[in-house]
């Protein structure tokens, strides 16, 4: 007797595979990335196909093969409409589900960042989100899927001195915020970070990411601060 499990997972994204089939990969809250085929999914009357689009959340059983897991059967328990309709919506979750994809090892469960990811999501589904905000949604979450997998960066205090932060700047090198004295000694190493970045960074490592567009300080110049702050931070962290 085959081997079967249920799993409630988000698909990041799904491809063909051989003629009938589709290779689908999910996160999962109990199994962490899963990559596995759903038979059939892709002949005109299946009744799977519907349910696994990228950006739905759904309930799986997964059956064991011996070379390849594959979807015995899936639920809906999320579809995102506002997000699939809109292709900026698109784009900003596009690229967050391409991150933990990328970024997450198969079978590396994490309930916590499975929690930021749906609420990310449905952030980005929300009717009454704006759409400065949907970009720096997107980048919000690779700060947090950063920080899930262990790089966390301290923005209270400065890391050399341990002097606390009111104003700072990046270290390129450490991958750090250290006070505007130290980032002196060093200044071709270092980019300065204003205080609404790092009161909008701060937002960002310890709140839910629901609360995010009330607790951010946006305006027309700083939502663009800090879409580039957090590239930087994002592309040297990588």
């Amino acid at each position: 007797m085959e081997q079967t499990f249920i799993a409630n997972g988000i698909v990041l994204d799904k491809q063909p595979w051989g003629e009938r089939d589709s290779k689908v990969f999910l996160y999962t809250r109990e199994r962490g990335r899963l990559d596995v085929v759903a038979r059939g999914s892709r002949a005109i009357l299946s009744k799977l196909n519907g349910h696994l689009e990228p950006f739905n959340s759904v309930e799986l059983m997964i059956i064991r093969g011996r070379n390849q897991d594959y979807v015995g059967g899936a639920i809906s328990r999320g579809i995102r409409y506002n997000l699939i309709s809109d292709l900026r919506r698109l784009a900003s979750a596009g690229r967050v589900l391409n991150k933990v994809r990328k970024a997450i090892w198969p079978s590396d469960a994490d309930p916590i960042l499975y929690d930021a990811l749906e609420n990310v999501l449905d952030l980005l589904n929300h009717q009454e989100s704006k759409p400065v905000e949907w970009p720096l949604v997107a980048l919000g979450a690779e700060i947090r899927l950063l920080s899930s997998l262990g790089f966390v960066i301290d923005t209270d205090n400065c890391q050399l001195c341990a002097a606390e932060l009111i104003k700072g700047a990046y270290q390129r090198v450490s991958g750090e915020l250290v006070c505007p004295t130290c980032a002196r000694v060093m200044p071709e190493e270092c980019l300065v970070v204003n205080p609404i970045i790092l009161a909008n960074l701060r937002v960002i490592y310890k709140e839910k990411p629901m609360m995010w567009p009330k607790l951010w300080q946006i305006s027309g110049s700083s939502a663009g601060d800090l879409s580039r702050m957090i590239e930087r931070l994002s592309f040297y962290r990588n």
